[in-house]
């Protein structure tokens, strides 16, 4: 039987993709980088704190922006709940203020190069992880550097894709309400109008098609 195309790819390695994405396998001992959202601010903490202990006291590193949503919490509301969970202060980093995904993975693969980290654990809450890991992945690839990365999201019982959230995004005029699962969604869109945005030539859209990511993430089965 022929498969579905989506985009260029079939629908069998979006299926794969997703699954490994959100499988919750593997995890660094060099650094942990969290996406700033302000959805599930303190279980995603929680769980980071968590890897940490578990893996050997990384780097985590999180956007400096003051608030990840107007508003809303931001990077010192983050650090604080790190501290309260047992992670030294010291092996809390912070990148410069970024204000979109693409921007964030530019400023995390800055630190990487710096510190000349092979491996890194990327965070998200779970709704923006596929699309955030496919943006990692590609400016990874943009800035020459060879890292392995491994997509996590918090616990599967701290959170419901049917649950609503609200926020006012920084770059919108308009607040954001919708569930997980819908905005997940979205953001399947948005790989593809990305990817055919960076295929046509746009700076800023860097994105791992489906098909790239099905290799890398074969290649680095745990």
């Amino acid at each position: 039987m022929k498969m579905v195309k989506t985009g260029g790819e079939n629908f069998q390695e979006w299926l794969e993709v997703v699954d490994a994405v959100y499988s919750g396998n593997g995890a660094s001992r060099e650094a942990i980088f969290v996406h700033g959202w302000p959805d599930l601010i303190k279980e995603t903490m929680a769980f980071v704190a968590k890897l940490y202990l578990e893996s050997d006291r990384p780097k985590v590193v999180l956007n400096g922006l003051a608030t990840y949503g107007v508003g809303a919490p931001g990077v010192s509301k983050c650090r604080d709940l790190l501290l309260e969970h047992g992670v030294v202060a010291s092996d809390i980093h912070e990148i410069p203020d970024a204000k979109y995904t693409h921007a964030e993975a530019d400023e995390f693969m800055k630190f990487a190069a710096s510190r000349a980290l092979s491996s890194a654990t990327i965070v998200s809450v779970p709704q923006h992880l596929l699309r955030a890991f496919l943006t990692d992945f590609a400016v990874m690839k943009t800035a020459g550097l060879t890292l392995s990365l491994y997509p996590r999201i918090v616990p599967r019982e701290s959170f419901g894709w049917q649950e609503m959230y609200e926020f006012m995004p920084l770059l919108k005029k308009e607040p954001e309400r919708a569930t997980r699962l819908a905005r997940f969604a979205t953001e399947c869109v948005r790989v593809l109008e990305y990817r055919a945005r960076m295929e046509a030539g746009e700076k800023g859209y860097d994105i791992a098609s489906i098909s790239e990511a099905h290799k890398y993430l074969h290649r680095h089965k745990r």
